[in-house]
């Protein structure tokens, strides 16, 4: 099982998206030499891989340190080093060098006034998906599962997407924290009514590669070890800004430890144990789909006690893999 190991480089965006859970804005803490300097000096792992992902906010605002880790991490074999970045800004040679020594790239697209705040800044995401393509850079595109989306028919949505230069997207729930919590949220029977039309239109018509759909076919499989096995708090670890340690980015606040603190630095972040006892929901223990799940996430409930694994789509994977 990989592990997973988010650095965000800094508080600060600029951008100010509407349902971003760390609600970041163009004010905040960029990290430190003296945080990064520990970090490299400590964390070289050697016997089992683990995916790097430079975060923020806008991790290429700090660029400096950026080009610092992806220089020490890159010859590191144990180490895949990845970057969520919103491609809004000028991508010069040195931007594109820091991208060409990291495997990918994730970027995101959310429709209707979400990310997006004008025609330009949608024209300049697009130019720059395309830069990235052209230069061999793998680059996938994620996409928010907000009500906005689900306002769009699937089929729309497919042909829009299809003409955007990646090599592959993915589907995220709304994370209902920082600005997210204010953000309309869709109920979750919606959500998996329109993630299986999507499926069925892509895989009869359009045939994108759709990372979300590939991880469960995995899964349907039992050849998955990911966050869908619902591991989070046992593979991930967020270094913030500040050198504090937490578990997923989205609990990012919620601190378990110091890069400091140098007697349980190797705790926290090189064996990257679990923190907090895993909370299981009764309801779970009775669901057929339960033996692939393993459970939904204990830290970011959705709608109270409503299940968000998407299990209409999750049949019907299940019938094509023929394991219904």
């Amino acid at each position: 099982m990989s592990k997973q190991l988010y650095i965000k480089l800094t508080d600060r965006c600029n951008f100010h998206c509407k349902h971003c859970y760390a609600s970041c804005t163009r004010f905040g803490e960029d990290m430190s030499e003296r945080v990064a300097d520990i970090l490299i000096n400590n964390f070289k792992p050697e016997k089992e891989r683990v995916d790097v992902i430079y975060h923020g906010g806008e991790p290429v605002l700090n660029y400096k340190i950026l080009k610092k880790f992806v220089e020490a991490f890159k010859t590191n074999s144990f180490i895949t080093q990845n970057i969520t970045t919103n491609l809004n800004y000028k991508i010069t040679k040195e931007i594109l060098d820091i991208f060409k020594e990291i495997h990918y790239v994730t970027t995101s697209y959310d429709p209707d006034n979400i990310r997006f705040e004008n025609i330009n800044q949608l024209e300049r995401w697009k130019q720059n998906c395309k830069i990235l393509v052209e230069n061999g850079i793998d680059l996938q595109i994620n996409i928010v599962l907000t009500q906005n989306l689900l306002n769009l028919r699937p089929e729309i949505f497919v042909r829009f997407i299809k003409n955007i230069p990646c090599h592959q997207i993915h589907f995220e729930r709304l994370t209902l924290t920082g600005r997210g919590s204010s953000v309309q949220t869709p109920k979750w029977e919606d959500v998996d009514n329109w993630l299986l039309e999507f499926y069925k239109i892509n895989k009869e018509k359009f045939n994108l590669s759709v990372e979300t759909f590939r991880q469960y076919q995995l899964l349907a499989n039992g050849q998955l070890n990911g966050c869908f096995e619902r591991c989070c708090s046992i593979k991930s670890r967020t270094i913030n800004s500040d050198g504090t340690i937490a578990t997923c980015p989205n609990a990012y606040q919620t601190i378990i430890g110091s890069v400091f603190d140098q007697q349980k630095y190797d705790q926290n972040v090189l064996k990257i144990l679990e923190a907090k006892e895993r909370k299981k929901k009764i309801q779970c223990l009775s669901c057929d789909l339960y033996k692939y799940c393993n459970g939904d996430c204990f830290q970011q409930n959705w709608q109270g006690k409503i299940c968000a694994f998407p299990k209409n789509l999750f049949r019907e994977i299940l019938k094509d893999e023929g394991n219904d």
